[in-house]
């Protein structure tokens, strides 16, 4: 039994990439929630206040996630077409984590 136990853990972790740390995962979910929420509310025209309001109950509590992902409303707002580019290329998510570090 033990064996087996050692022989999955050893093949699973041969497989694996490395884990995301909490700085990158939290971005990774937070940026698409961030576009799914403030895409069609600017679309039907509520006013983004509302929108940035809904970043806040959230409940993340990095400070620096938020106002990243504050201003990415805004970006939003401006410029949808050019957000979502900037999104899918996966530069939202690594600012995301930049913001969040300090670096």
């Amino acid at each position: 039994m033990a064996k087996s136990f050692f022989l999955l853990a050893f093949f699973l972790g041969a497989n694996c990439s490395y884990a995301d740390d909490i700085s990158t995962a939290m971005c990774k979910n937070y940026v698409p929630a961030v576009w799914a929420i403030a895409k069609p509310m600017r679309d039907i025209g509520i006013p983004i206040e509302t929108a940035q309001e809904h970043v806040y109950k959230m409940g993340i509590e990095d400070k620096n996630i938020r106002l990243y992902l504050r201003s990415l409303v805004e970006d939003v707002y401006k410029n949808p077409d050019a957000t979502s580019r900037y999104i899918d290329s996966g530069h939202a998510v690594e600012d995301c984590v930049k913001q969040s570090r300090g670096f």
